[in-house]
C-alpha cells in the first residue's frame, strides 16, 4: 500500500501529459477539420459532384497503386517553389479529403495549373486507414 501511495506523485504527472498530448491531438484534428470546410467552402457543387464521381482504377496486381484524378482545390506561390492543395473523395467513408504537393512555380505556369484543374495523380492505397494517399501527378 506504501509503494502505491509513493508513486502517487509519478500517477499523477503521467496522467497529466497523457491529458496535455489528448489535448494536443483533438486540436490539431479540430484545425484540420476546419481548414478543410474552409476549402471546400469555396468549391463549387458542380465540382464536388466532379470529384465524387472519379474513379480509383488499380495500377497493379498487389491493388498498392491507383490512378485518379484530383480537385486542384488552391495553389499558394512562394518564390520558387508552389503548393497545390488537391482534393480527393473517399467513397467508403463519405467524406472529402486533401493532400498536398510541392512543385516548382515555373512548373505550374508551364502546364497552366490553376484551382478547379482536374489533374491526374498516382495514388498508393494505405489498407490500414482505408484511404488513398497521393502519390505524385502523372
Amino acid at each position: 500500500m506504501n509503494n502505491i501511495v509513493d508513486n502517487l506523485g509519478t500517477y499523477a504527472i503521467v496522467a497529466v501529459i497523457l491529458a496535455v498530448f489528448v489535448a494536443i491531438c483533438f486540436v490539431i484534428a479540430k484545425r484540420e477539420k476546419n481548414s478543410l470546410d474552409d476549402i471546400l467552402k469555396k468549391i463549387p457543387e458542380e465540382n464536388k459532384s466532379l470529384l465524387k464521381a472519379q474513379p480509383y482504377q488499380q495500377q497493379d496486381s498487389k491493388g498498392v497503386k491507383f490512378n485518379t484524378l484530383g480537385l486542384v482545390a488552391d495553389i499558394k506561390e512562394n518564390g520558387d517553389k508552389a503548393t497545390l492543395t488537391l482534393l480527393f473523395y473517399n467513397e467508403p467513408r463519405d467524406e472529402f479529403y486533401s493532400q498536398t504537393t510541392k512543385l516548382k512555380t515555373t512548373e505550374v505556369h508551364e502546364k497552366g495549373y490553376k484551382p478547379l484543374d482536374m489533374l491526374p495523380c498516382e495514388m498508393k492505397y494505405d489498407a490500414e486507414y482505408h484511404i488513398h494517399n497521393f502519390k505524385k501527378l502523372i
